[in-house]
């Protein structure tokens, strides 16, 4: 997660270049501010069966 000024430029350039999407918007001390989450990789996961004691 992250939040940033949308007016700061650099800081939306950037979190657009590490694969963040806008989650949403929203105004905090008289400023747009912009809400953007980073998904990582999917990561497949493999359980093993529960072994009884």
């Amino acid at each position: 997660m992250l939040c940033t000024r949308t007016a700061d430029n650099r800081a939306m350039r950037l979190a657009v270049k590490v694969g963040s999407t806008e989650a949403g918007r929203f105004e905090e001390y008289g400023a747009e501010r912009w809400f953007g989450v980073r998904r990582g990789p999917r990561q497949r996961v493999e359980l093993e069966p529960y072994a009884q004691p």
